[in-house]
This record gives structure tokens, C-alpha cells and sequence, in this order.
């Protein structure tokens, strides 16, 4: 069995959509892939556009950032006591310790954290765990926030529901806090 070809105008016809086919194929698989890599590109371009603006206005703002900081040098009130990493971090724990017993916290488990150079300081940590009442948790971190001598900061906060035994709910706690202390003629000890 032979399979004939149309021929005559038919044929034209039948070719012609077959070409057309053939291109219309051929150019979808080429120009959607480069709309695809043009998309991308003016994406970039649009992302870099921005940043160069977002630099320019940096750059323009840093005289009076510089001017701000020189007038706020870091003091003694706002950095941590202690003329080694040990030394600080045993004050930290001493100043934690005092407002967990003043807010009714019960600190369960206190780790020293590993001492981190930033710049021309050294951050002090600690990672705490408690349990505690909402009240008195709010309390406590309120008044890490607030604190003025040293400055602390709170990181890694995770606060859980948990059963008190007696029916009741509680709350356990875990977070870090910092402190910052200056190395002495920058070395660190």
C-alpha cells in the first residue's frame, strides 16, 4: 500500500501548512527562551538601578551619620565591665541573674556563649533558659530593652506553651543576650 501525496492546489495548500507549522514551532522554541533572557536582563538592570540609588543616598547621608556617631561615643555606661572576655561574662551573668530575681524569672539553664570580635569590640553572650509567667516574661525582657548600663541586646527568642504540672500554663523561654566591652588597645584577653 502506497500513500499519495496531494497534489495541485491541495498540495500547495497542505505544504504550506506544514511549513507554517514547521516555523511557527521553530520560532516559539527560539523567541521564548529570549523574551525569557530579556525579562531577566531588564529585571537585573532594574535591581542594579536601584542599588546604585540606594548607594548614591547612602553616600549623600554618611557625613551626617559620621557627625551623629562622633557625637555619641560608646562610654563606660554603655559597654560592659571587664578587663577579660571571662571577667565580662561573669558580670552579664551576675546582671541577668539580678533582674530575673527582680521581675520573679526563674532562670533554668545559663551557657556562656562564645566571645565574637565586632570591629573593635567584643560581644559577651549569653544563652538562658526560664520559665515564667507571660507577665513576668514581658516584664523581664522589657527591662533587658531598657537597660542603660550596659547595653543589652536580646537575640534567638523562642517562647513555647508548656504545662505547669498543677493544670496550669506557663511558659518556657530561651534566648541569648548581649553585651559589648572594648578591647584594651586592641587586645583581647
Amino acid at each position: 500500500m502506497t500513500v499519495s501525496l496531494p497534489t495541485g492546489w491541495r498540495g500547495r495548500v497542505t505544504a504550506l501548512a506544514i511549513v507554517a507549522a514547521l516555523v511557527g514551532t521553530i520560532g516559539i522554541s527560539m523567541i521564548a527562551p529570549l523574551t525569557a533572557l530579556y525579562a531577566e536582563r531588564a529585571a537585573r538592570i532594574e535591581e542594579r538601578a536601584q542599588l546604585a540609588s540606594h548607594m548614591v543616598r547612602a553616600a549623600a547621608d554618611l557625613p551626617r551619620l559620621r557627625a551623629i556617631a562622633a557625637q555619641h561615643k560608646d562610654g563606660p555606661a554603655t559597654l560592659i565591665a571587664g578587663s577579660t572576655d571571662a571577667v565580662a561574662a561573669a558580670t552579664l551573668q551576675m546582671i541577668v541573674q539580678s533582674a530575673a530575681r527582680r521581675d520573679g524569672i526563674a532562670l533554668t539553664e545559663i551557657e556562656t556563649v562564645q566571645p565574637v570580635a565586632a570591629g573593635s569590640y567584643r560581644r559577651i553572650g549569653l544563652k538562658l533558659s526560664t520559665a515564667a509567667s507571660w507577665a513576668a516574661l514581658v516584664q523581664f525582657l522589657a527591662g533587658v530593652e531598657r537597660s542603660e548600663a550596659p547595653k543589652l541586646a536580646i537575640g534567638a527568642l523562642d517562647i513555647r506553651r508548656t504545662d505547669t504540672g498543677d493544670g496550669g500554663k506557663g511558659l518556657s523561654a530561651s534566648l541569648a543576650i548581649y553585651a559589648f566591652r572594648t578591647t584594651v588597645s586592641g587586645v583581647t584577653r
